[in-house]
């Protein structure tokens, strides 16, 4: 099969690449001018440099190719909307627009659990309502989601939506795993309300296999399918995890969730006053996910795909821990 991968030189696309390629697919990689590639020195790739804002570098990019692996995105919570609408919408619609001008048969978005209000969930389903339209990324998800599933398309391309688990984590991932490895190496990185909220993690290896499968099964054309590993954890034991496999103590001081809220507010507002382009340390959406319960299920994708996670938490960390300890 020829499949394009946009965002290949990700952390979760060149996992998908490197899984693509062992699957015996051939495999062309979108990347964005100017990025590093070394993520996926030695993988037969094609390498192919584009903007997913720019029609003509994704109509060119699609010529020839079977299935579209759509990953390009910007997956922030504080990035200018305007730059979010860009390239997680319109990027999307221009790659619509090329596939359907190539003659592809199906196009995979990487959408996101963030199309989900954080009020509380056991067991989430694909059907639950999107109901978060504040946050501009969420927003961003919400419609490009419409776009790959819109009626209209019925015939000449193959829609399938993938909504990974709220924690994707693995070897390469150098903002999340990277960052929190760090912060338990210091000692001083709280939980919050106790860290007993249960969530959902997609451990990299189990995503990028489900991922292949949505692209490969026929079952999955026209499908929103959750990926997520088994299981129930707690933000308690993602980080008690990732802390054993550093040797590390796990959290012990825990902050009551209202008066962090309050203070990621009073951040936002800071950094919004005098236009702060960073990151801030603490933003409401992402104290909102320790308020209550964030779990979903899988369920689905292991009846059309037969997905399976193979890879539990304790083993994830393992791994993630092995790549992170020497960047540390």
């Amino acid at each position: 099969m020829k499949t394009l991968v946009t965002g290949a030189n990700g952390f979760i696309g060149s996992h998908l690449v490197t899984e693509l390629v062992r699957r015996g697919h051939r495999v062309r990689g979108l990347t964005q001018p100017g990025t590093p590639v070394d993520s996926l020195d030695g993988v037969d790739v094609e390498l192919w440099p584009g903007d997913v804002r720019s029609r003509r570098d994704l109509r060119r990019a699609c010529e020839g190719q079977e299935v579209i692996f759509h990953l390009a995105a910007i997956p922030s919570d504080w990035a200018p909307a305007k730059l979010i609408h860009a390239v997680n919408v319109e990027g999307t619609r221009n790659l619509v627009a090329g596939a359907l001008g190539a003659g592809c048969r199906r196009l995979v978005l990487m959408s996101s659990l963030a199309v989900h209000r954080s009020g509380g969930h056991l067991d989430g389903v694909e059907d639950t309502p999107r109901d978060r339209r504040s946050l501009p990324y969420a927003e961003s998800k919400r419609l490009s989601e419409d776009i790959v599933m819109d009626s209209r398309l019925a015939g000449r391309l193959e829609g399938v939506v993938i909504r990974p688990g709220l924690v994707p984590f693995g070897p390469g991932d150098r903002l999340a795993s990277l960052g929190l490895a760090r912060a338990l190496r210091t000692g001083r990185l709280p939980l919050i309300g106790g860290g007993r909220r249960i969530i959902c993690t997609s451990y990299v290896e189990n995503l990028v296999g489900g991922v292949t499968l949505a692209g490969e099964r026929d079952a999955a054309a026209g499908q929103t399918l959750i990926l997520t590993d088994d299981g129930y954890p707690t933000w308690a034991d993602l980080f008690g995890a990732f802390a054993r496999e550093l040797g590390a103590p796990p959290p012990r001081l825990s902050l009551p969730w209202a008066p962090v809220h309050v203070a990621a507010t009073a951040v936002e507002a800071l950094y919004t006053l005098f236009r702060i382009s960073a990151m801030p340390p603490i933003t409401r959406y992402r104290v909102d996910l320790w308020r209550r319960d964030f779990h979903f299920s899988s369920a689905r994708a292991k009846r059309v795909l037969g997905y399976e996670p193979t890879i539990g938490l304790e083993e994830g960390a393992r791994r993630t821990m092995d790549w992170a300890r020497p960047l540390l």
